[in-house]
């Protein structure tokens, strides 16, 4: 299996998961993004504050830990049907 994996896509969902421990309760953001196989999900401000839902996206990951390495906006999506 390679190190590194690079694929286009086009992200079909975000949203924020509510995260409780002793301490606190947060927020975490996740995004998922399809390939025209399957969907990939990333946790993560990182990765939610740099797309919107539609958008097409190259995404570069370890396929080994399923790690999102890198992600750059290729297009506006037009939104989802």
């Amino acid at each position: 299996m390679p190190a590194q994996a690079t694929f286009d896509g086009q992200v079909i969902a975000r949203w924020q998961e509510t995260e409780n421990t002793e301490q606190a309760s947060y927020q975490v953001p996740h995004i998922s993004v399809d390939d025209g196989h399957q969907a990939w999900t990333f946790a993560g401000s990182w990765p939610y504050d740099q797309v919107t839902l539609g958008d097409h996206v190259r995404i570069t990951v370890n396929p080994r830990s399923r790690a999102l390495v890198a992600l750059t906006v290729t297009g506006p999506g037009r939104g989802i049907s």
